[in-house]
């Protein structure tokens, strides 16, 4: 959950947020005429429980703010603490959840491990709001937080909070560089927490932007031929709207897709915009003219082995036995990216044919031979220290 369009990758997954505020300048809802996200396909419940989350957000962010007052030195550089997204995650106690493995340091069963947390602004803060289901007093064993700091040569001991229901705890500028935490689980109730957090770029409203500027750019005219530059910059985006989005979002099912509503309207455009460079690609192909053939084929060789290698991971991911053992509506929907340009390898031999030789990159290779050189270095040294 977090501001309209952001996201946050996790694992190599890319997570995509429910809004928690309205934004009219995400081109999914008209300006000054929507109250709430209903217009957006959330239900009345659902929306406003997303918007208490941003009200949520604000207090926390208020309170980072008063906490780095005090345990931070204001003439000191400090990290962000504008919180853009929070991780929800429900936690079942030991009773309930019983493959959950015993810390090794503190003997106790962890829901989550020793961890830093990722994906963040560099030194941004952390806080942390956490509930309890039942009632505030806990039963058996509570519900904790451990912390380290994160140095296999530290001697400080880990530190073993009890966390009492809709308490909350920070992670305060450099804290989270330095140090790791991990959530001791307790033993009968189940734990709900808000982790707050910066995070690190990958929002609906970056790349949107970055789709409009380079599919409004560089035009070729009788002129002016387009640049290899600018060729450039079309595969990059044509490689990261198929594997850093488009796919992202197929892997993970109807039933995700149905949950997001937010999301149809830029997945559309994003799968519009695929379909424009794909297009624009095949018409550069075609029209390579002699003069400017090898620098924009040297460009169209790389993204193609490129956007290969990406595929024969994400075919390899997709085989995963897990994806098997979820229900249907949580299965990887069919990407139809897969049919829209299918034979890579021949467009690929098709350009190796047109370039008549090996990219500049791959004569650079060659002529430093590096590896070679590393190679005898190492040989060099080895003899060296034999005698």
């Amino acid at each position: 959950i977090g501001l309209p369009g952001s996201t946050y990758k996790y694992l190599g997954l890319r997570l995509f947020s429910h809004p928690w505020s309205l934004d009219p300048e995400d081109g999914n809802i008209v300006a000054g005429k929507s109250e709430s996200l209903v217009e957006l396909g959330y239900c009345a419940r659902h929306s406003n429980a997303l918007m208490q989350m941003g009200r949520l957000n604000k207090i926390l962010t208020e309170k980072t703010e008063k906490q780095l007052d005090v345990h931070v030195p204001a003439e000191t550089l400090r990290g962000p603490c504008n919180y853009t997204l929070t991780l929800v995650n429900r936690m079942e106690p030991t009773s309930t959840k019983h493959d959950l493995k015993k810390d090794p340091i503190l003997h106790h069963k962890a829901s989550v491990s020793w961890h830093k947390d990722s994906g963040l602004q560099d030194f941004s803060s952390i806080a942390v709001y956490h509930t309890i289901l039942g009632g505030t007093v806990q039963e058996g064993l509570p519900w904790r937080v451990a912390l380290r700091v994160a140095s296999s040569t530290s001697r400080t001991p880990a530190l073993v909070v009890p966390l009492p229901s809709q308490s909350m705890y920070y992670l305060l500028d450099d804290f989270n560089h330095q140090h790791e935490h991990a959530v001791l689980a307790g033993a009968t109730q189940l734990r709900y927490s808000s982790t707050h957090r910066v995070s690190r770029g990958g929002t609906w409203h970056a790349i949107r932007d970055r789709c409009h500027k380079v599919l409004e750019g560089e035009e070729p005219t009788l002129q002016k031929r387009i640049s290899a530059k600018h060729v450039r910059s079309q595969q990059q985006l044509w490689t990261e709207l198929e594997f850093e989005w488009i796919r992202q979002w197929y892997v993970q099912g109807q039933e995700h897709a149905d949950l997001h509503p937010y999301w149809h309207k830029p997945l559309e455009y994003m799968e519009t915009c695929w379909k424009k460079l794909h297009a624009t690609t095949i018409e550069i192909t075609r029209g390579l003219s002699s003069d400017l053939q090898n620098d924009i084929c040297d460009v169209l060789i790389e993204a193609y082995e490129e956007r290969i290698q990406l595929r024969e991971k994400w075919e390899a991911r997709l085989k995963s036995p897990h994806f098997q053992s979820l229900a249907d509506e949580s299965k990887p929907m069919e990407c139809w990216i897969t049919t829209a340009e299918s034979d890579l390898a021949s467009i690929l031999k098709q350009l190796r044919k047109l370039r008549g030789g090996k990219t500049k990159k791959e004569k650079r290779k060659v002529a430093s031979n590096w590896d070679a050189l590393k190679a005898k270095l190492s040989g060099g040294s080895n003899k060296k220290l034999k005698r």
